[in-house]
């Protein structure tokens, strides 16, 4: 694992162009520490419909440090889409 992080370090690689086209939740750790904020504005224009959730205090483990906030935001996204 770790040589596969080193590698996305010299080898930065180009993601796919094609659009997701189903409601996407995007939920992001403003904390995180190895993914740069700016990461999570640029998915979106990757989705047709998506929406960004930030959680202020949360590192790049949001689901285990904030379980019932991320919860609570999937099954309102979920209830949304169906």
């Amino acid at each position: 694992m770790i040589n596969w992080y080193r590698a996305m370090g010299r080898y930065r690689p180009q993601p796919p162009q094609q659009q997701v086209s189903v409601p996407t939740l995007v939920m992001w750790g403003r904390q995180d520490e190895f993914l740069e904020s700016a990461m999570a504005e640029e998915s979106l224009g990757y989705c047709d419909d998506a929406e960004l959730v930030s959680f202020p205090s949360a590192t790049h483990w949001v689901l285990h440090e904030e379980p019932e906030e991320t919860a609570d935001e999937l099954l309102t996204h979920l209830d949304a889409t169906t």
